[in-house]
């Protein structure tokens, strides 16, 4: 089962979409898994980001929970969903958070830029 359960564009232009990709296990067991999507749509002024990651930074995380009984699948992804949302939303919406998540990608990326340059130079890969 494939669809958006909630889509939403936080008051720093972050769009976090949540998409719900739970599926049957076997006879009443269910696999959940939300895929939470968080979309950065990059500005002109972002030149270094853009360079690297085209118009926008696109992250995802996985909130999974194994062997659910189907009678309570509702409500675990309630749960689960509330969860999230309670202890990061209000954090995800702040300025503060925009700016340290693109210094963070960046970051990340060029470190695994460095490492590929290094494991290229060792003969590690091609």
């Amino acid at each position: 089962m494939n669809y958006d359960v909630e889509e939403r564009i936080l008051n720093n232009g972050l769009v976090l979409s949540i998409k719900d990709k739970s599926k049957i296990l076997s006879g009443d067991l269910w696999f959940i898994r939300l895929e939470i999507t968080t979309t950065c749509y990059l500005e002109n002024s972002d030149e270094e980001l853009r360079r690297y990651f085209g118009e926008k930074i696109v992250r995802i995380k996985l909130i999974e929970r194994p062997a659910v009984h189907e009678c309570v699948v509702g409500d675990v992804k309630k749960s689960l969903l509330d969860s999230f949302l309670a202890s990061t939303i209000h954090y995800m919406q702040t300025p503060k958070f925009l700016k340290r998540f693109k210094e963070k990608e960046l970051r990340d990326y060029l470190e695994k830029l460095e490492k590929e340059r290094r494991l290229r130079e060792a003969g590690v890969i091609s």
